[in-house]
């Protein structure tokens, strides 16, 4: 696993309180292979993306460029990224500033 990854699912595995053997639990995987895939010792399962992704609500092909296995994407894509990582309440609020933005613009040109 490479260092990107692994530093994003530390954080994530801390602040939700979990264990190594609670996330490995809740993504299926037994909690030796997960030490064996943080120490780089054993490699990264399809379904390490796919359960990890719908747990942490992220998109797979995020998880793929974080682990250096997908080409970055455009810049634009950014914000698809970290609106993905807020919980339902926080992208609410981009929602409700991102049109509050629209209609100043809109007000403005009018």
């Amino acid at each position: 696993m490479n260092k990107d990854l692994e530093k994003w699912l530390r954080c994530e595995i801390s602040k939700r309180g979990w264990s190594d053997t609670d996330f490995a639990n809740k993504i299926n995987i037994g909690q030796g292979n997960l030490s064996s895939m943080f120490s780089g010792k054993r490699g990264l399962p399809l379904n390490f993306f796919t359960e990890t992704a719908k747990l942490l609500d992220v998109s797979t092909d995020w998880l793929f460029q974080l682990a250096g296995m997908l080409p970055q994407r455009w810049l634009g894509d950014k914000f698809s990224d970290i609106y993905n990582g807020l919980t339902p309440d926080k992208k609410q609020e981009v929602i409700d500033f991102a049109e509050f933005l629209l209609q100043k613009q809109i007000q403005g040109k009018s």
